[in-house]
């Protein structure tokens, strides 16, 4: 496996430096993400050296952050006029769906 070398930064505001064997660059950033680390810049080891400037992340991991994701209901959705799945006998309007 080809060794990474990458820049992160954590919660705190550290920044970490390091080196990691990875198949990819995708897995570098699931296991820097894993240990609570933001990758910053990610580069093949091999003569690459990561400089202090600028902030470089791959495409396909900057598109894998911001993906939007498809939400699905277990339930049907419950209408302002449909009676209140609580069991009340209210709409579902006049009863717990007064707050949303």
């Amino acid at each position: 496996m080809p060794l990474y070398r990458y820049r992160a930064v954590s919660t705190t505001g550290e920044v970490a430096v390091g080196e990691l064997d990875a198949a990819n660059e995708s897995e570098i950033v699931d296991r820097l993400r894993d240990r609570g680390l933001m990758p910053m810049q990610i580069a093949h080891a091999a003569g690459v050296a990561i400089a202090s400037s600028g902030v470089v992340a791959s495409k396909g991991a900057r598109r894998r952050w911001f993906e939007s994701k498809t939400v699905t209901r277990d339930q049907p959705k419950v209408g302002p006029n449909a009676p209140c799945p609580c069991g009340s006998g209210k709409k579902y309007k006049k009863c717990c769906g007064a707050g949303a």
